[in-house]
């Protein structure tokens, strides 16, 4: 039988991802999630590929001291089956400097008993680091 995501339970998880916090996070993980932020994990470390419930709870215990979320608006929020993504846009303070970060993070997240079994965040890393930086990175492309 397949499983029907209410947008209720979408809302709730997306809610506790943008607050970075793994406590809210943990009861929306399968054991065996297999979880992807796509980004440059030479800058962000708890970037990449992650596969299980504890590996990505300890990437957003990483995330937490590196970061501490301000504010976060879901722009859109789409359901469908047993799959939500989402649109956000969040505003973090950078813990080293007091920084406010702002940028956008495009979600996509497949369900299964009301569990995330898969997961890909897609933010705007380029924003990001250059505000993490403190500074627009070079874009010139010799050729």
């Amino acid at each position: 039988m397949t499983f029907a995501l209410d947008r209720q339970t979408a809302q709730a998880f997306y809610d506790a991802l943008a607050s970075r916090d793994p406590v809210r996070i943990d009861p929306f993980l399968d054991d065996d999630v297999d979880w992807l932020i796509v980004g440059p994990i030479e800058l962000f470390a708890f970037y990449g590929q992650h596969y299980g419930r504890q590996s990505v709870l300890d990437a957003y215990r990483q995330l937490s001291r590196i970061e501490q979320a301000r504010d976060s608006a879901c722009e859109f929020l789409l359901v469908d089956g047993d799959c939500a993504s989402a649109l956000t846009r969040l505003t973090n303070i950078e813990t080293r400097t007091g920084h406010e970060i702002r940028f956008r993070v495009a979600h996509f997240a497949r369900f299964r008993d009301g569990k995330v079994i898969e997961y890909c965040g897609i933010p705007d890393s380029l924003g990001k680091a250059e505000q993490t930086l403190g500074r627009q990175l070079d874009m010139t492309f010799a050729g």
